[in-house]
């Protein structure tokens, strides 16, 4: 399932905070929020996952970028189209030296079209999340231009089951393997000098409370240095004392620096660009894993011979060159497991994941549901259930007539083909036994049933599935009774529990998030830790100004701790404020 999502300089947002995913993720905001820019972002990269390829058929790996597809509909149709529509309408240029011309002189933003726009350098970087992996990817275009394609300037993958990194930099043209071992020793250092600066600003305090001769604070300030270097001795081993000075700390700072720097380096190989692509065929993300293998299975190569170079300093180059090679090779080789278990777990993840997208339509009352009309949301969705061949007594339908009676659409449903499958009518019986068109029905009742059969074929497809299956829905709760959005939750909560479902849903309707806090309240979590292990809902809301997005976050009793902007729970609130101030005037 997806767990994160963030990104940067796309759509509106010039940095999206990245957000964790529940089981039931609930989007709320005004409208131009934002909230379709976080399922845009979700479509695309999971559709370039999969889909990314390199643009030339040469084997080299760097020969060309890795293409990045704004219009890859063979899985979902994200609408976005173009590198230009997906970049931030107030985004700076990656690379500051492309405001100045070749004499250095600045060069104004409505001058940028004089300057050939290839030499423009605007990115735009995903953040995601799913299952054991992280993925970053930063993508580079053309602001002036209107090209489907971008291009992929990094990679980074994050396999945390198999404790390992692995990145690409096509700018730089290398390629990096970096164990874990750098994220223990990154946290290390951070934990280190934060201790060593903590001693420096106590110090400085110390010294601003001698001038004062305020010896209260000299006190206390004293004992804190003591705490603070009793501290980072027991921690680290060392033996500095209260009295070390600031000059001594950033000498120490440096040592321990460098020493971070070499031990990190043993914990990394960077291959330059002269490794070549072993499967042209194989999805790039794969390719950063099969390379790495690629070149650590390989023979190692023979060492550079003296004579064989005249010019001063050369032999000394290659032999350098040589034995990084050769010691990145052997680094690779004792991570051979690990990254064959990253390749086999990627692909796997690849192949099964699965994001099924759900848009706002219409609900028209058409008698007939022909599929020759691609257009036809509504016959495409009974085309697909009828396709599956379901019985009586399968689960899917099971499903889906326990739900419709829920929902007050009907007792039970047939779909009868018509013109050889090319078209479709739907019949509802109602409790009488009685049976009428479902375009008969209201259109909520049209609207909620086209979403249960979409469900059911969605379940029946990835049952086998490993990896849970991602809905996107867009404002599921259109032409329904209020009551009937708020029994969406409870749909919601059972397929995700029951079906290793996963939803990400853009919604406006109150009843649904109002629902979402009763069921967590008739849980009975017992603290804040139960509660945070077992919710399967989050909230988050999307101010439609420049305040970045913010997750609501439940109490153990449902209520939300945050508040929601202005104009959704409020609202209500106002108009019957007004009223009661009117009907006590009158009185």
């Amino acid at each position: 399932m997806i767990k994160k999502i963030g990104f940067e300089n796309f759509r509106r947002f010039a940095n999206f905070p990245t957000i964790e995913m529940g089981d039931v993720t609930l989007l709320v905001g005004g409208n131009n929020s934002g909230k379709s820019t976080l399922v845009k972002a979700i479509l695309l990269c999971v559709d370039n996952l999969r889909m990314m390829n390199v643009s030339d058929n040469t084997n080299n790996l760097f020969s060309n970028y890795p293409q990045f597809r704004f219009d890859a509909n063979e899985y979902h149709d994200a609408k976005v189209k173009s590198f230009v529509r997906a970049l931030h309408n107030k985004v700076k240029p990656y690379s500051t030296h492309i405001y100045s011309d070749n004499n250095g002189k600045l060069i104004n933003e409505k001058d940028y079209n004089d300057i050939d726009a290839k030499s423009f350098d605007y990115t735009i970087t995903f953040y995601l999340a799913i299952d054991d992996f992280q993925f970053t990817i930063t993508i580079g275009g053309d602001r002036f231009n209107e090209n489907s394609i971008a291009f992929v300037k990094y990679i980074f993958i994050k396999d945390k089951k198999n404790s390992a990194n692995y990145a690409i930099d096509y700018d730089g043209t290398m390629m990096y393997s970096i164990s874990n071992e750098v994220d223990k020793l990154n946290n290390d250092l951070k934990s280190q000098m934060e201790l060593l600066s903590s001693i420096t600003t106590a110090q400085r305090s110390l010294a601003e409370a001698s001038e004062k001769e305020d010896l209260k604070e000299i006190t206390n300030i004293t004992a804190n240095i003591e705490k603070l270097v009793t501290s980072y001795n027991a921690k680290y081993g060392a033996n500095i004392n209260a009295t070390i000075s600031e000059e001594e700390i950033n000498n120490l700072k440096s040592h321990i620096f460098d020493n971070w720097t070499n031990r990190a380096a043993s914990f990394s190989a960077i291959l330059p660009l002269n490794i070549y692509l072993n499967d042209v065929h194989e999805a790039v993300i794969e390719n950063v894993i099969s390379n790495l293998i690629n070149f650590a299975s390989s023979p190692s190569e023979i060492a550079p011979v003296k004579k064989d170079y005249m010019t001063q300093g050369k032999f000394e180059d290659k032999m350098q060159e040589y034995e990084y090679r050769e010691s990145s090779r052997q680094l690779l080789r004792q991570e051979m497991s690990k990254m064959q278990g990253t390749r086999k777990n990627l692909h796997k993840l690849l192949s099964e994941l699965n994001v099924q997208y759900i848009p706002a339509h219409a609900a028209n009352q058409n008698t007939l549901y022909s599929t020759n009309d691609r257009n036809d949301y509504i016959a495409q969705v009974v085309h697909e259930f009828y396709r599956e061949k379901f019985n009586p007594g399968d689960s899917e339908y099971i499903f889906v007539k326990k739900w419709m009676k829920t929902f007050e659409i009907g007792e039970d449903f047939k779909i009868i083909p018509l013109v050889s499958g090319e078209a479709y009518k739907v019949d509802i019986e109602d409790e009488d036994g009685s049976t009428v068109p479902l375009a008969d029905k209201g259109m909520g009742s049209i609207q909620m049933m086209i979403l249960l059969l979409k469900l059911a074929t969605i379940n029946h497809q990835t049952r086998h599935n490993v990896y849970p299956t991602t809905i996107l829905i867009e404002e599921p709760e259109q032409n329904l009774h209020p009551k009937m959005q708020s029994l969406l939750a409870d749909l919601f909560a059972e397929l995700a529990k029951d079906n290793k479902m996963q939803f990400i849903i853009e919604t406006h309707s109150e009843y649904l998030i109002r629902k979402t806090q009763v069921l967590v309240a008739n849980e009975n979590y017992m603290n804040e830790d139960e509660l945070k292990e077992n919710n399967p809902f989050k909230v988050y809301y999307l101010p439609t100004g420049d305040e970045a997005p913010y997750e609501m976050n439940y109490s153990i009793s449902g209520r939300f701790i945050n508040k929601f902007g202005e104009g959704f729970f409020d609202e209500a609130g106002k108009s019957n404020l007004i009223t009661l101030r009117k009907e006590k005037g009158l009185k």
